[in-house]
């Protein structure tokens, strides 16, 4: 009878049934299911964050172009003289 119930009851969509032990005995149990609207914006905005995660760089035989990503080594100087903190090595910058 209560797995009977609880077949009838699934069909709804923001109230769920399972049952539970209470005092030795099983009984039906409802739990409410968030109910969540996602908008064509959302599944675009979750596309191009899976894309720029999943970006995968080649190096070319080219100069340079907007968009490209550059590995930079550089050191600052302050009168001919290195200043802490003004290295960097292997830094990337995208143009």
């Amino acid at each position: 009878m209560l797995a009977v119930a609880a077949l009838l009851l699934s069909g709804c969509s923001t109230v769920g049934y399972y049952t539970q032990t209470v005092g030795g005995h099983f009984a039906l149990m409802a739990a409410t299911r968030p109910v969540a609207e996602v908008q064509d914006t959302d599944i675009d905005g979750m596309i191009d964050k899976l894309r720029k995660q999943r970006t995968v760089w080649n190096d070319v035989e080219r100069a340079a172009q907007d968009g490209d990503t550059v590995h930079l080594d550089f050191k600052g100087m302050i009168d001919g003289e290195v200043f802490e903190g003004g290295t960097g090595e292997n830094v990337p910058l995208v143009l």
